[in-house]
């Protein structure tokens, strides 16, 4: 699976010693550290490694953790520094892992001292994106040791880079959190529920890829033998006949099946600890612990979006140019598909519950719709106004309605009293006003 759930398995301890021999890299001087997590290689084998600064003494120094095992030997402050040759004859020191053991051409050499987190560090991450566990891991080890994990909305730091490169974020993010600190807010246990879920939701999406797609195999290698056989046909009905059969004794495709039932369990288990669910959407007909789970998992951090309007854009249920946005050639579709496909699909639940609470605000918007254009329209090669098109506007608006809706529960839920504000565009070095923090109540 693509999550790393050692990353998530806790405590720390446990899972990998976390006290290496040599001594760690250290001073009295307080730390700040910029993450910028990436992939660690493209699908073209393109090296892409995790981007680590660290402010020390009014210098920066970067780092690169270049695989998962770096990241891991970071989080544990066993990365090694600096290295050491072995004298002939001298054995490896018990506490030396043996990935840290390296040969060369003169002999072996191993850490002679280590970096990585420590107490008094403070670490600031993007909140979201492709480092979910990695903020997770970070969060707790910080709880362990006595240390800070700080994360910013993207769209906050998007303001605050100016004409730095986004390939540069470590360092943006560094300056801003020894400068800016207000712009951030902590990764706390709540926002490890919140990763758990999404990461959980991204496993349990891959497994039922992965399951449709040895289920396709399997079939494809069914009907390529039924068509190559001796006798060229089979009775109407065999071939699905016999896919199931094959389906039921496929080792590969029943792993794969309950491997997705044990994540779909999962999943339903994480979004009911999630306060959003208990508290609003379990209440919305149709609206079950999947399609919630869905739409959390695509929404992210609530207290990341300023603005309804920015909450709406993401998720894909805003207006453009008084429409709603649809895939065109030659535009761009920059919102969330997973969260704009879980309202259509929520607003199709509404449509088969004609008597729940938003069935009937549909039904009752496309009343008001047809009263509004109460003839189709020629526009074109297009006629506007038919059955079906008052159908999807009144769709639409409910999906709309209901985002609104969500937004201002979920803040509501979360404490955030009043406006959300947005933060304005502060260089690093000049004093933040109240209004430039993160948002909070």
């Amino acid at each position: 699976m693509r999550t790393l759930a050692l990353f998530r398995a806790g405590p720390l301890g446990s899972a990998i010693n976390p006290q290496p021999t040599g001594a760690c890299v250290s001073d009295n001087i307080r730390r700040y550290i910029g993450i910028r997590h990436r992939t660690k290689r493209t699908a073209d084998g393109e090296a892409r490694p995790t981007q680590v600064a660290i402010l020390q003494g009014g210098k920066v120094r970067k780092i690169d953790l270049e695989t998962e095992d770096d990241e891991l030997d970071f989080l544990l402050a066993r990365l090694p520094a600096s290295w050491r040759m072995l004298a002939d004859g001298e054995d490896v020191p018990s506490g030396v892992l043996a990935r840290h053991v390296k040969e060369t051409a003169k002999g072996r050499k191993i850490p002679e001292t280590y970096d990585g987190f420590k107490a008094g560090d403070t670490i600031a991450v993007v909140a979201g994106g492709s480092g979910g566990n990695l903020s997770f891991a970070l969060s707790r080890r910080a709880e362990e040791i006595g240390a800070e994990v700080l994360c910013i909305p993207t769209g906050t730091l998007k303001d605050q880079r100016g004409d730095a490169a986004k390939e540069d974020d470590a360092s943006t993010l560094v300056k801003l959190v020894s400068e800016l600190k207000e712009l951030f807010k902590p990764v706390t246990s709540r926002d490890r529920e919140l990763i758990s879920l999404v990461e959980t939701w991204r496993d349990r999406e891959e497994a039922m890829k992965a399951r449709i797609a040895a289920e396709q195999r399997l079939r494809q290698r069914l009907i390529g033998k039924v068509f190559r056989s001796s006798e060229g046909r089979y009775p109407e009905g065999a071939i699905e006949d016999a896919f199931d059969e094959a389906r039921a004794n496929d080792v590969i495709v029943q792993a794969l099946v309950k491997e997705e039932a044990r994540l779909k369990v999962a999943v339903e288990e994480a979004v009911e600890r999630m306060p959003v669910y208990r508290e609003f959407l379990s209440e919305v007909k149709g609206c079950g612990p999947l399609l919630s789970a869905r739409i959390i998992a695509a929404a992210g951090d609530i207290r990341r979006f300023a603005t309804i309007e920015g909450f709406k854009a993401y998720l894909g249920v805003h207006l453009r140019e008084g429409a709603f946005p649809r895939r065109k050639a030659g535009t761009r579709a920059n919102w969330n598909a997973l969260g704009r496909q879980g309202f259509y699909l929520l607003a199709d639940q509404w449509v088969k519950r004609p008597a729940s609470e938003w069935g009937i605000k549909l039904r009752a918007w496309k009343v008001e719709f047809r009263k509004k254009h109460p003839t189709p329209v020629k526009d074109g090669k297009r006629t506007l106004y038919t059955d079906g098109h008052i159908h999807r506007m009144a769709i639409w608006r409910s999906i709309t309605r209901f985002a609104e809706a969500l937004y201002r529960a979920w803040r509501k839920i979360e404490g955030l009293s009043g406006p959300p504000q947005t933060p304005k565009k502060v260089r690093p070095g000049t004093p933040a006003l109240p209004s430039e923090t993160f948002a909070t109540a």
